[in-house]
């Protein structure tokens, strides 16, 4: 039990839910051999690149902190469509 809890007297859940609206993985796609091509994929995997290093510190944070990291990705080809423009949440 963390020191925040026994001084409280009262467990917390130490849950953190992580929503990320891209597509975690990158397709391989081939580079022709000019310059530009080439700066313009290396640029493009750089900054992909930085969201999945990302991610791994906020799994390394959680792990650190005793947390428990629950993670669901939509990918960008993921179309809703419905005739209400919000969630509609009912409550007991």
């Amino acid at each position: 039990m963390p020191r925040v809890d026994r001084a409280l007297g009262v467990p917390f859940d130490r849950t953190l839910y992580f929503v990320i609206n891209k597509t975690l993985k990158k397709p391989h796609d081939p580079v022709t051999p000019r310059v530009l091509s080439i700066a313009g994929t290396a640029t493009s995997s750089l900054i992909s690149g930085s969201g999945t290093g990302d991610i791994y510190k906020i799994f390394a944070i959680t792990r650190r902190d005793g947390m428990e990291l629950k993670m669901l990705s939509i990918p960008c080809d993921f179309a809703l469509e419905g005739k209400e423009w919000h969630c509609q949440i009912k409550l007991a």
